[in-house]
């Protein structure tokens, strides 16, 4: 901040970025081709953080109004003016260079003040865990859960956590951190009662059940009509290679076998009537949507059940890509899905509002490139939105507007 003491109450401003030219020709003042003495003063600054001035001696929210940029420049920012302060923030994850010129615009060949901001990047915390549910959408960094797309506006602070490992959303938002594991309501955030685990390391949420994996295995808890609870917590399952949850079913991988519970109104537990593990050789991962269901098996992929939206309900087996190199995660919705094969994202499904990230109206499509991902990690889908996790940090799309969902995401969580 500096403090300035202009001898009039009213500035013309200019407001502009890297690109605009040196000196003092665009910021007014004489105007009759003259030269002007320009003062320059530097400030540091970080994204997403304003920067107050400080004008001495000066009520400039009298004369002055905000003003916005361009609107289709998403590098700009905003300059307000309150009372004696002036206020510059940058664009949401903008970082770079921002000037800002003012003059005494009564007094000709004036000298000019000239405020440079340079905005530094913000390094992304490294992600740990990444959770999509109907109510929120949560990260777990190394040193706290960070939530956004929030259902529940008046929400504005996290799960408690201390050096979180994992985190899951679904009707609570569920950490594991180095106290254990802890359920949280989403709404107000008031802890909720769960079984007491040792050690936990890995947690999941379906409608209105839970299962978590301990050092005595994998336990649940919680309610569904279509899943009895102890059949899973008594199957014995210790240490699996794979669970997953949803709405309706849950699928489990321990031991080489795949085995699943719950709703097949949809052959998401069999396939054509029958069990589905059999065909699949040696299954390492297995994710769980709606309706359908993939996994992970000898290098490649195979899906069974059906996607929907308000258009069709297709089968999604065909949509399944056959060149899989080495995938190493599979993520189900309502009506696509999306896996990471060999520092690449590749989807498959109904794409009539970007889940994709193509063109609507396909039914599948291939964009690492699109989103310039740089080795995805993870990822996870909830009804039209994909989000990934990779070298940048987290990366959004898909719904009836991709920069909603893109805007969304906190800058601590991409590195742009």
């Amino acid at each position: 901040m500096f403090d300035a003491k202009p001898s009039i109450l009213i500035f013309f401003f200019l407001f502009c970025l890297s690109g605009c030219s040196g000196g003092g020709g665009g910021g007014g003042g004489g105007g009759d081709g003259d030269s002007e003495d320009i003062n320059t003063i530097l400030i540091q600054s970080d994204e997403d953080k304003p920067v107050i001035i400080n004008l001495v001696d000066t009520d400039c929210a009298t004369y002055l109004i905000t003003y916005r940029p361009d609107p289709d420049d998403d590098r700009g920012g905003l300059i307000h003016c309150n009372e004696n302060k002036l206020v510059y923030t940058p664009a949401k994850n903008y970082y770079g260079e921002a000037r800002i010129v003012y003059a005494n615009s009564a007094a000709a060949n004036a000298a000019q003040t000239e405020i440079k901001i340079s905005i530094n990047k913000v390094p992304a915390d490294e992600i740990l865990s990444l959770s999509l549910g109907p109510n929120e959408y949560c990260a777990a960094t190394a040193n706290k859960v960070i939530c956004f797309n929030d259902r529940y506006p008046g929400v504005t602070s996290p799960p408690p956590s201390v050096q979180p490992k994992l985190v899951s959303t679904w009707r609570d938002t569920c950490v594991i951190d180095i106290d254990g594991l802890h359920c949280y309501e989403e709404e107000n955030r008031t802890l909720v009662s769960t079984p007491a685990f040792y050690n936990p390391i890995f947690v999941d949420q379906g409608s209105g059940y839970a299962c978590a994996i301990d050092d005595y295995g994998l336990s649940c808890w919680g309610e569904s009509p279509y899943i009895e609870m102890s059949s899973i917590s008594n199957s014995a399952i210790y240490n699996p290679d794979s669970v997953s949850l949803s709405a309706e079913h849950a699928c489990v991988i321990y031991l080489g076998v795949l085995e699943c519970w719950g709703n097949n109104i949809f052959n998401t537990i069999l396939k054509d009537n029958r069990a589905i593990a059999p065909p699949l050789v040696a299954p390492v991962f297995v994710a769980t949507g709606p309706t359908a269901t993939c996994a992970i098996a000898n290098r490649d992929i195979e899906c069974w059940g059906l996607i929907s939206d308000s258009s069709a309900i297709i089968d999604i087996a065909p949509l399944v890509p056959s060149n899989f190199s080495d995938p190493q995660q599979v993520a189900v919705g309502a009506s696509h899905a999306c896996a990471i094969d060999d520092g690449e994202v590749i989807c498959w499904g109904i794409d009539r509002l970007n889940r994709l990230g193509d063109e609507p109206n396909r039914y599948i499509a291939i964009f690492g490139d699109k989103h310039s991902l740089s080795n995805p990690k993870f990822l996870s889908i909830y009804r039209d939105h994909t989000c990934v996790v990779d070298d940048n940090g987290v990366s959004c799309w898909g719904g009836l507007d991709t920069s909603n969902i893109t805007s969304d995401v906190p800058a601590e969580l991409y590195s742009r």
